[in-house]
């Protein structure tokens, strides 16, 4: 039975460990200061599922704003540990607490504990980097706002209009899959070995409907590509196409295979090779020529 949370009648013994009673004790106080804050807006309605968490990110802390979670109060050998759940929180980094943060529910000062959401639905700020972003997460050293992404564990569903720091109304839950690819446009071709080549290409994203409505991804990936049709061609043989080499090649007629061209939207897809990440898509080459 939990005795350091359960409800108890009048005449009946109360037991209070101390790592417990310190931690209530601790989140009495931040809340009865927050209480006479003027940073606080009363009345949160709160979908979101609220936790227990200290500010250690040395200073005070704002509603909504964002804190990386860096641990727990009690250790696992504490009986607290068992009893109540208290994160510890930090001032967000890269690499720490991306996808592992809280959003604050009320202002907490540097040091005290008090309720953060960290699942579920609520509001916070986003600096949006790109319109066409739908995801957040957090931002390198900044605990008032998360930073937009085109996916990460924040999903946005309604935001300010315009680009830079806006309120928005947030679901944090576990990251969606990555898409198996992305669009991108090819802008070159180098010739790699008898009928291959390696293409330039950069990210790009549907801005408006129709042909031609395609823009670059700000912060998208480029670099260099490899069609999956070309991956067996030779000077010989039968080209990935399905047409022959030696029908390319007749007294009547001289025609040669046939890069993709400049310009092409394809479907491109990641492949991690011994660390490195090779990008492949595939288009069916053309051939070209004139007769004899």
């Amino acid at each position: 039975m939990n005795k350091g949370l359960t409800h108890v009648k009048a005449g009946d013994p109360l037991e209070i460990r101390a790592p417990v009673w310190n931690a209530m004790l601790d989140a009495a106080r931040g809340r009865q200061a927050r209480q006479h804050s003027t940073g606080r807006t009363p009345g949160p309605d709160f979908r979101g599922v609220p936790i227990l968490i200290r500010n250690d990110s040395g200073a005070d802390r704002s509603q909504y704003g964002i804190l990386g979670i860096s641990g727990v109060v009690f250790a696992a050998t504490d009986d607290g540990f068992k009893q109540r759940i208290v994160l510890t929180g930090e001032t967000p980094a890269a690499d720490s607490h991306e996808g592992k943060f809280a959003v604050l529910a009320e202002p907490i000062g540097d040091g005290d504990i008090g309720p953060a959401i960290v699942y579920g639905t609520t509001i916070c700020q986003v600096d949006i980097t790109d319109a066409s972003h739908e995801y957040a997460d957090i931002a390198d050293g900044d605990a008032a706002k998360l930073t937009s992404a085109k996916s990460g564990p924040v999903q946005i569903l309604w935001i300010e209009s315009g680009t830079g720091a806006k309120w928005a109304v947030v679901r944090i839950g576990p990251k969606p899959p990555e898409p198996e690819g992305f669009w991108g446009k090819l802008t070159g071709s180098t010739a790699d070995g008898t009928n291959r080549w390696s293409y330039s290409f950069t990210e790009v994203y549907k801005a408006t409907a129709g042909y031609g409505g395609w823009a670059s991804l700000t912060g998208g990936r480029s670099g260099t590509a490899r069609n999956t049709i070309e991956d067996g061609n030779s000077p010989s043989g039968t080209l990935g196409n399905g047409v022959a080499v030696s029908s390319l090649d007749t007294d009547d007629y001289t025609f040669t295979l046939q890069p993709a061209p400049g310009d092409v939207i394809v479907w491109v897809r990641e492949t991690d090779q011994g660390g490195a990440t090779e990008y492949w898509f595939q288009y069916e080459n053309g051939i070209d020529g004139s007769c004899d």
